[in-house]
C-alpha cells in the first residue's frame, strides 16, 4: 500500500490552488484540502504531507497558514515526510520571491523530514528566505510570469520526492 498523501494549501488569487489541484491530479489518490477549511489535527492521518501557499505583501504568508501554523508545527511528525511549495511573483517581489513558504518552513525544521528542494538556476529575483543551502526549500512557482514553466517544473520535483 502507498503513502497517504495530503496536500494542503492556502492561496490568494486561486493560483496556489491550481497548483494543489495540479500536484493531486499526478499524485493518485492523493486528498486536496485548503487549509483555511481543514483542522490541523486531520494532517496526523496521512503519512506524506505536501503544503503550500502564495506570499503575500513582503514575503508573508496567508492568513490561514498563520492561524494554523503552530497547531500544525505542534503535530507528532514521527514517520511522516513533508514537502513544501510556494508561489511569488519574481518581478514585482524581487527582494522577497516566494517567502511565505519560508514560514512553513522554519516552524517545521527540525520537527520532520523536509524534502523536495530545488535548484534557485533559471530564476530572477534578488534575495529570498526561502532559500536554504543555495536552494529553494521546496518547489517555487511564478504563475505570473512564468506559468508556462509549470508543469515542467512540477513535473521534474515531484521525481524528487518519495511518494
Amino acid at each position: 500500500m502507498g503513502k497517504k498523501v495530503l496536500i494542503a494549501y492556502a492561496t490568494n488569487r486561486g493560483n496556489a490552488k491550481a497548483v494543489a489541484e495540479k500536484l493531486g491530479a499526478k499524485i493518485p489518490g492523493s486528498q486536496v484540502v485548503n487549509i483555511a477549511e481543514t483542522e490541523a489535527d486531520a494532517l496526523k492521518e496521512y503519512d506524506y504531507l505536501i503544503l503550500g501557499t502564495s506570499s503575500i505583501g513582503r514575503g508573508e504568508m496567508l492568513k490561514p497558514w498563520k492561524d494554523k501554523i503552530e497547531d500544525v508545527a505542534a503535530l507528532d511528525f514521527s514517520g511522516k515526510t513533508v514537502a513544501l511549495f510556494g508561489l511569488g511573483n519574481q518581478a514585482y517581489h524581487a527582494d522577497t520571491f516566494a517567502e511565505g513558504v519560508s514560514h512553513i518552513y522554519d516552524a517545521l525544521k527540525g520537527k520532520v523530514t523536509i524534502e523536495g528542494a530545488t535548484s534557485t538556476d533559471g530564476y530572477k529575483y534578488d534575495t529570498s528566505k526561502s532559500v536554504v543551502d543555495n536552494k529553494f526549500v521546496g518547489l517555487i512557482l511564478d504563475q505570473d510570469a512564468e506559468a508556462d514553466k509549470a508543469d515542467v517544473r512540477i513535473d521534474a520535483w515531484l521525481k524528487t520526492l518519495s511518494i
